[in-house]
């Protein structure tokens, strides 16, 4: 079977587990959401299905080969991962900085070859960033700096992406982009995309596939429908909410409880 799988994995982090002897199967070909609250484990999930961190008991299979027997570079090959932060080096152009992204694809003395320059490019297209691409990356706006790091995994021509909450930073439009451009990644070219979303709405419309997590345990996987409902909203995040759907619409709404806060809404009275 060929995807991501975790078998009977436990990890733990100065003597405190954070995953024990939890099993999973990432679906090739599709969008699987990490949904929980904070602190649940989902950046450490990520973490360990990029191979960035091994685990200390079970086994992690991609493409059925143990993780921990690929080379960094080979790995890089395989899966592409965008953290919540990292660095942008301050004397880079955006162009320069998408680069970066081709090193796994080159040997040690190799010059960017067609193939390098064209993956480039169509990376930078895609993410909104070509008027900027002779930019520095560093006086970019935090937006655009994010979607310069979007633009680096892309580069790498990796079939897996694992994305740690790619929204950062990014106004209401360009989500709406990066949601299309994560489903077109999908749908068009067939990607395996894991990642890690707040916003349940963008789940509820993105999603193939929802892993709901809490304190490192995984209350349950499956379809958005399945696992986006009161029941299991409850479980993980202890708040009420409602879940429902519009006739003819395939979205699901989740509507919060109303803020207790009468007067934020009430006129100001004028002495």
């Amino acid at each position: 079977m060929s995807g991501i799988e975790l078998h009977s994995v436990t990890y733990h982090h100065k003597k405190q587990a954070l995953f024990s002897d939890i099993s999973l199967q990432i679906p090739q070909h599709c969008v699987t959401c990490l949904v929980g609250p904070n602190g649940s484990g989902k950046s450490t999930l990520l973490k360990l299905l990029a191979g960035l961190m091994l685990p200390h008991a079970g086994t992690i299979l991609l493409d059925n080969v143990a993780i921990s027997g690929y080379s960094r570079k080979a790995l890089a090959k395989k899966i592409a991962y965008l953290p919540q932060q990292c660095r942008i080096p301050a004397s880079l152009t955006v162009r320069e900085y998408v680069a970066l992204a081709r090193f796994c694809h080159q040997s040690w003395f190799g010059r960017l070859n067609a193939n390098d320059l064209a993956a480039i490019e169509d990376a930078i297209r895609l993410t909104d960033l070509s008027i900027h691409a002779d930019r520095p990356v560093a006086i970019l706006s935090a937006g655009q700096q994010q979607r310069a790091r979007i633009a680096l995994m892309l580069a790498q021509q990796a079939q897996y992406l694992l994305l740690d909450e790619p929204m950062t930073g990014l106004d209401l439009k360009q989500q709406r982009n990066m949601l299309q451009l994560l489903a077109d990644l999908q749908q068009k070219y067939a990607k395996t995309i894991v990642v890690i979303l707040h916003d349940l709405h963008q789940v509820m419309e993105i999603a193939n596939e929802v892993i709901l997590l809490k304190n490192g345990i995984v209350l349950g996987q499956g379809h958005p429908r399945e696992m986006i409902n009161t029941d299991f909203l409850l479980k993980a995040f202890d708040y009420e909410c409602e879940v429902s759907s519009v006739t003819g619409n395939n979205m699901v709404y989740i509507l919060p409880k109303p803020i207790a806060v009468r007067h934020a809404l009430e006129p100001v009275s004028k002495a």
